[in-house]
């Protein structure tokens, strides 16, 4: 054979000439032979959030016009490499996949599928923790009856577009714990840490604000806080908050949930602050048909001090005729020290107020004392305006000064009705009645 840049074709009785576009012209490339095997996805949605688990219909159609004998293999891979689980599953299996020791499969075994037969597989993908794109990869390697010897393949790809789904802020603050200190002078029985914590029993409150920053709308379940990390040297425990009511919550919208948290070191002598490592795990789903779903949301990380000493606010409704508003102030003394403090309650023209004007207390190792005050509030005056009418803020200033080290201890609010204000300190809350 000759080789030649052009071929000829007969037309109308002429050889027209026609260009080769190729360098080899003498050679010929045989190509395998294309699969007719089709495979076909549903349920595929254009975007995916974080904490969503993917369930997928494959359809494997086989349009050979003989029986095809293989397997089908998937894989879901992120652009690091990173693979994320996934598995087929029968319909019974994908209502019950944590149960389920038997739903690990990567690869489904085709036994026989006769011409234009239909093979219907679920898929399962679990949920990545971060919004970081997946390709998924469904692979159909089979032979033909009549031809066992000529391996065809037939692959489709999807990319699964994971995307964020909440935005949230956190504030943590001290609340009161009612139960009585370990005393320093008697720390207790001397058992192991395991067995009894010794250590000064603390509440905690964690509030947060999540913004829904998904593109469509969603049904809020319920919402729990979760430790990530255990901590050896702290006894941790969240309080069960009230019964979450299902919440519809469109794009941009916000939703809070406020946990309580006690702590308590093991030991007494334990003056380390306690590292916490907590998540939010928000259930949602996405109607209320579709499959329950988990995002977990990082809390940043909490440093709990366990030997400076501080002042807590409480503020509560007085039922004297006297009085309008019990603030009650605790000192805590959680080191190893004696403390001499300073006590002031400023005049203030809001209120009147019952209790020390000025006070030196001396307080022992591991203790604390309750300072109370009976406020009496002048008039209603236009404050209300902001709240509608409903009440307002007065701002009572109560000065605490180390003696010995001349330094100001900071007032924080521990309950309800009062906050903190960075230029006026301390807020209470009076109520319409009262105001």
């Amino acid at each position: 054979m000759l080789p030649s840049s052009v071929w000829l074709s007969e037309a109308n009785d002429k050889l027209i000439p026609r260009d080769l576009y190729r360098e080899e012209t003498a050679t010929v490339d045989v190509l395998p032979k294309p699969p007719k095997v089709q495979v076909v996805l549903h349920g595929l949605h254009q975007h995916y959030y974080v904490g969503e688990q993917v369930e997928l219909q494959i359809e494997i159609v086989n349009g050979e016009a003989d029986a095809v004998i293989g397997n089908v293999g998937q894989a879901v891979v992120a652009q690091d490499d990173i693979v994320l689980p996934s598995r087929f599953t029968t319909p019974k299996d994908s209502t019950n996949i944590e149960n389920d020791v038997n739903t690990s499969a990567t690869l489904h075994e085709l036994a026989s599928l006769n011409p234009s037969g239909v093979e219907r597989l679920n898929l399962h993908i679990d949920a990545p923790a971060e919004p970081i794109p997946h390709t998924l990869s469904v692979d159909v390697n089979y032979t033909l009856a009549s031809e066992p010897d000529t391996p065809l393949k037939k692959t489709v790809v999807a990319e699964l577009n994971y995307v964020p789904l909440f935005e949230a802020k956190f504030n943590f603050g001290p609340l009161v714990h009612a139960e009585s200190w370990p005393s320093y002078f008697d720390p207790g029985p001397l058992t192991s840490s395991e067995d009894y914590a010794s250590g000064i029993p603390q509440r905690w409150r964690l509030g947060s604000v999540v913004t829904s920053v998904a593109s469509d709308e969603l049904i809020i379940k319920g919402a729990e806080m979760i430790m990530d990390q255990p901590n050896s040297d702290t006894d941790f425990q969240v309080l069960e908050s009230s019964e979450h009511e299902d919440q519809l919550i469109v794009p941009e919208s916000k939703f809070d949930q406020s946990f309580q948290i006690l702590t308590q070191k093991h030991s007494l002598d334990d003056r380390r602050p306690s590292i916490l490592e907590l998540s939010l795990a928000v259930t949602w789903t996405r109607n209320s048909n579709s499959a329950l779903c988990t995002t977990k949301i990082p809390v940043p990380r909490l440093n709990i001090p366990s030997s400076e000493p501080r002042v807590l606010c409480v503020a509560s409704s007085a039922d004297d005729d006297n009085a309008d508003i019990l603030l009650r102030y605790y000192l805590e003394n959680s080191s190893t020290h004696y403390l001499t403090f300073a006590v002031t309650m400023e005049a203030n023209e809001d209120f009147g107020f019952s209790g020390p004007k000025h006070k030196a207390l001396s307080l022992a190792p591991v203790s604390r004392h309750e300072i109370l005050y009976s406020l009496l509030v002048h008039g209603s005056r236009d404050e209300a305006e902001q709240s509608e009418g409903q009440g307002r803020w007065i701002w009572p200033v109560l000065r605490v000064i180390d003696s010995h080290f001349n330094q100001s201890l900071r007032v924080q609010a521990a309950g309800p009705g009062v906050r903190v204000d960075p230029q006026r300190g301390i807020g209470v809350w009076v109520p319409a009645a009262k105001a």
